[in-house]
């Protein structure tokens, strides 16, 4: 691939409601522009930098973080405070505070940005980005009614149901974008 001529874009952040189909438009956005797509690697990386296994992203309910937005536990309804992982793999507790989880959220964004090329997705990349050069930032939206639908069909659960989680989903991340 040749270098990107200066003052062009070089990343897309894709922001998204879920159920809107962003994760879809993003993924077809990076193969028409023939770039990298950059998603579930970011979550790798923090836990990298944080020197935690990566299913212990999940725990920092009190940082109001959806890393998948659907996540194994979420989708089953299954609470995670009655699985102690770190037994299970004979691992110490590590706390990470906001502060330590945040400034390796916004480093591995933005080595991912630097990277160039690329369609960073979700994990508060557009306001991690806000002001770096030569990136385009899109918000998928859809209307509610349509968002549940599709959620409701992909998680197989009821509309019912799907109204609730997505409710609740909106505003945890609603308040992690305000924190970030």
């Amino acid at each position: 691939k040749e270098e990107r001529p200066e003052g062009k874009m070089g990343v897309v952040t894709v922001t998204y409601e879920l159920g809107s189909l962003g994760l879809d438009i993003a993924r077809e956005t990076a193969k028409r522009l023939g770039y990298r797509l950059v998603f579930s690697e970011i979550m790798k990386d923090v836990a990298r930098r944080l020197e935690v296994p990566e299913w212990k992203i999940e725990e920092f309910n009190e940082f109001k973080y959806i890393p998948s937005k659907l996540s194994f536990f979420r989708l089953f309804q299954i609470d995670k405070s009655f699985i102690d992982f770190g037994a299970l793999f004979g691992e110490k507790k590590k706390d990470i505070t906001f502060e330590e989880f945040r400034d390796a959220l916004t480093k591995a964004v933005t080595a991912f940005a630097v990277s160039n090329n690329v369609v960073i997705v979700g994990h508060a990349s557009a306001c991690i980005l806000k002001e770096y050069p030569g990136t385009l930032h899109v918000k998928v939206e859809a209307p509610f009614p349509d968002r549940v639908k599709v959620f409701a069909e992909r998680t197989g659960t009821s509309t019912a149901n799907a109204e609730k989680e997505l409710k609740k989903i909106d505003e945890k991340e609603a308040e992690f974008y305000l924190d970030i």
